[in-house]
């Protein structure tokens, strides 16, 4: 009797994980569609999600629920789930209770978490997206040891790429692994007040605008021997086609010209 109990529990968790992510990926297809929300657009679609499967859905224990969450976690994006959920009054009503869980079962298949369970009160979706969030890693500004180096004012003031490899509940810290710099021994705990999302470049829109006098700017450039990092920097000067820039912690003599539309601004 338990095993047979067990092997329904399993096969009800099965079947409701697989039509949840079916549910989960016709939702998120809908919503690429970007085709104007007329009646005759919206009755299949729901139809499809306020059928049966549904229905078998909310009828299962809070248990399953959750394990479907996990099974999501584990197949698709969490924003997949979330997409499905806001086109659903019935998987919105799991999404929200079992919210927390979810994030910090997808950002526990990244990073590795330390002390940390869904119970603790903490926003797992905010975290989520300040470690995963960016095209690209992370950024990390200056070095957690920066007071021990002679060029410490230089070096505070500059963001590099980095990933997150764990996360501690206990104080909040991340633990970064720079870029070009693979040897564990240099990997940083670093506060998430010292992080950001990592974006390639920005926008079109402001490439093309004209740079202007006291305009805070961060200049790519990569020192001798280290790779490239995001130094913070203040426009000193403008011409017509050129803007000179200032480096936070530098001197003088390191004020330099760059183009408006510069790939290094």
């Amino acid at each position: 009797g338990a095993e047979a109990s067990a092997a329904t529990d399993a096969a009800e968790d099965e079947y409701a994980g697989r039509q949840a992510v079916e549910m989960s990926n016709a939702a998120v297809e809908g919503s690429r569609e970007a085709q104007p929300a007329t009646a005759s657009r919206t009755r299949p679609r729901h139809k499809l999600i306020h059928g049966r499967r549904v229905q078998r859905l909310m009828g299962l224990p809070a248990e399953i629920h959750a394990l479907v969450l996990e099974h999501l976690a584990a197949s698709a994006p969490p924003a997949s789930f979330v997409a499905c959920a806001a086109a659903c009054a019935a998987l919105l009503e799991v999404y929200t209770r079992h919210r927390a869980q979810l994030w910090c079962s997808a950002l526990s298949r990244r990073v590795r978490l330390q002390g940390a369970l869904p119970g603790v009160q903490r926003d797992w979706q905010a975290l989520y997206r300040a470690l995963l969030g960016g095209r690209d890693g992370l950024e990390a500004k200056g070095w957690a040891d920066d007071n021990k180096l002679d060029n410490a004012d230089e070096m505070r003031h500059a963001w590099w790429q980095a990933d997150a490899l764990a996360f501690s509940a206990a104080n909040g810290l991340v633990l970064v692994r720079y870029r070009g710099y693979e040897d564990e021994g240099e990997d940083e705990w670093r506060p998430l007040t010292q992080l950001r999302p990592y974006e390639e470049r920005p926008s079109a829109l402001w490439r093309s605008t004209k740079r202007t006098k006291g305009e805070a700017v961060e200049v790519a450039w990569a020192p001798p021997d280290h790779p490239t990092a995001r130094w913070e920097a203040k426009v000193i000067a403008v011409r017509a086609r050129k803007a000179k820039v200032r480096f936070l912690g530098f001197d003088a003599s390191w004020d330099t010209w760059l183009p408006h539309d510069s790939d290094e601004l």
